[in-house]
């Protein structure tokens, strides 16, 4: 709490980086605030409406996922139990009111999946949801939508970075070896092997993340994790530096615009399509907020 509270009131990258006042809310979110505390419901928000919402970045897995669908439209609408839900969505909510949100939106619950023609308008929308949402909650611990958030996770809580202090007491070195180092990603997180999530974290401002080892936050500004202690200067390596670099790309002169944004598009490429897709007509729509 104490990360996003500080990210959204003190650091002027990321601050600037959203409107003066809340964004206009999406079609379709999930009203995680009902009297109830055991029931939620999917809220169909009026034109021009705004507010601030979570979104949930997360892996469906394999086989039958719940969703938002014609025959449980009425249903969702009028509240579930939460229990009712996958684990990870349960989660989501848990997380989404502790950081003092109304609302949680999750593609799955957000999009009808069986209108082809509401799938295709509101995925669409996809890049403007997570690029606008206050927080985006990436579940890269498990790789199914019943796995969860919150699960056991290796790592000691009391490891910190190692201060070396030089001889003439002007300075010191940081020791530091991050818990992931000899570990491959995909070990680690699974959701880097996925190419929906690729926009999905490239465009939020404030991304919320929980692998198999800990808890990260990454902002344009840093990349904190819970299991360490970091300077200032460590913690920026990690920021999101997608959104700045494609600002600043833009302010410049045409030419040089044009070069860098080659540049920019071929990496993007290069990690985009070493990714995975479940359904390979989603190719082009799945990268298209980074296009």
């Amino acid at each position: 709490q104490s990360w996003i509270n500080t990210c959204f009131n003190d650091h002027i990258e990321c601050r600037n980086s959203s409107e003066t006042r809340d964004p206009l809310l999406p079609k379709r979110l999930i009203d995680v605030s009902l009297p109830n505390r055991s029931q939620v419901k999917l809220q169909l928000t009026r034109p021009g409406q705004r507010g601030k919402w979570a979104a949930l970045s997360h892996r469906w897995g394999i086989g039958k996922v719940f969703s938002l669908e014609s025959r449980n439209l009425p249903a969702l609408v009028a509240g579930i139990h939460i229990t009712s839900l996958p684990l990870t969505f349960q989660h989501a909510i848990t997380l989404t009111r502790h950081l003092g949100l109304k609302y949680l939106w999750v593609d799955s619950l957000c999009i009808q999946q069986d209108i082809v023609a509401d799938w295709e308008a509101e995925a669409s929308k996809m890049p403007g949801i997570y690029h606008n949402a206050y927080i985006t909650i990436a579940a890269a611990a498990t790789n199914s939508s019943q796995g969860g958030i919150f699960v056991e996770r290796s790592w000691v809580p009391t490891s910190k970075a190692v201060k070396v202090s030089g001889k003439n007491q002007q300075g010191s070195v940081v020791l530091d070896l991050p818990l992931d180092f000899y570990l491959p990603k995909d070990e680690v997180t699974y959701l880097t092997s996925r190419s929906w999530c690729f926009q999905e974290s490239l465009l939020s401002h404030r991304l919320l993340t929980f692998d198999r080892l800990q808890m990260s936050y990454t902002c344009l500004k840093h990349s904190l994790v819970e299991s360490r202690e970091q300077s200032e200067i460590i913690a920026r390596e990690g920021k999101n530096t997608f959104l700045p670099s494609l600002r600043a790309a833009l302010a410049k002169d045409e030419q040089s615009k044009i070069q860098e944004l080659t540049l920019s598009w071929y990496h993007i490429l290069a990690d985009y399509t070493s990714r995975s897709l479940t359904f390979q007509q989603d190719k082009l729509v799945a990268i298209a907020g980074v296009a």
